[in-house]
């Protein structure tokens, strides 16, 4: 089956993974990505850091820059789901974003009840059953909706765990404002060129101001904090995956020089960015 033409006209596709596969999956890298490990165990690295996941537990990743397996015990089997951006995140509009952000900030959870796993079991079979289809014609409606039941169910979990109550609410106007501003500034051919608030705002008619606020009551973060994050995001997919000079990549994301990237880099990460693509090089050795 060929998955990056799933992703490519159904914005999503679900892998089956076992021990017999490539290790490495840095080609999806640049999608969200929610497993559920079936049995087994298996190492992952995640943007340098080392997780562990077993029989019964889950692993959600978004909008990761660098991930890869490196070890699988021979008995591994898991079922992955990954995700483009606008797929992604439409469904998640509407639920509370503390507990979205409990969720995606804690990229290991164990699912503990027999019938919760069986249900994100049944939610992630459905995807699986639909992308087979042909002739299919309502992949966002039908896939947006299983996909959201699948960050509700997840999000409850985790919650619970840390006694949060979770809030979900209907559509507003102020929804259908975020969830235009995430698909602009998730467009490429935007972010590599309008960094500030104002091109947002002008493009969805309101003011500046007024889009800040949506978005801190919606995701918890100032438009331009979203901007900035999606802008590193960016960044660090063309460190590792283009080949690129800082100077080539500054000059197509719209920085006046090398210099005014890296310290914008360094405001976000707290290191260079050729010191950032030399540990992820190292990494991979």
């Amino acid at each position: 089956m060929d998955y990056a033409q799933l992703l490519k006209d159904n914005g999503f596709c679900i892998v089956e993974v076992d021990a017999s596969m490539p290790r490495s999956s840095q080609e999806l890298s640049k999608y969200t990505i929610i497993s559920m490990c079936l049995q087994g165990e298996a190492e992952y690295e995640l943007n340098m850091e080392h997780l562990k996941v077993g029989a019964g537990m889950r692993l959600t990743f978004f909008h990761v820059a660098m991930l890869k397996v490196t070890s699988m015990t021979p008995d591994f089997k898991a079922i992955v789901l990954a995700m483009d951006d606008n797929f992604a995140i439409d469904p998640a509009i509407g639920i509370d974003p503390t507990v979205l952000q409990l969720l995606f900030g804690s990229p290991v959870g164990v699912i503990n009840d027999p019938m919760e796993w069986k249900l994100l079991l049944n939610f992630m079979q459905g995807l699986q059953d639909y992308q087979q289809l042909p002739g299919r014609s309502h992949s966002i409606e039908i896939c947006g909706a299983l996909y959201r039941c699948i960050l509700l169910l997840c999000s409850e979990v985790e919650a619970r765990n840390a006694k949060v109550s979770p809030i979900s609410g209907g559509q507003t106007v102020a929804d259908l404002y975020f969830r235009r501003f995430i698909h602009l500034v998730t467009d490429k051919n935007n972010i590599k060129k309008e960094h500030e608030v104002m091109f947002y705002a002008k493009a969805l008619c309101i003011s500046p101001k007024h889009l800040s606020e949506i978005c801190k009551q919606k995701s918890g973060y100032k438009a331009k904090e979203i901007i900035s994050r999606v802008l590193i995001s960016q960044l660090k997919r063309e460190l590792i995956m283009s080949g690129n000079s800082v100077k080539m990549i500054a000059y197509e994301y719209g920085f006046a020089d090398q210099s005014s990237l890296g310290k914008f880099f360094r405001k976000m990460t707290g290191i260079s960015p050729l010191s950032y693509k030399s540990n992820i090089s190292k990494s991979n050795k």
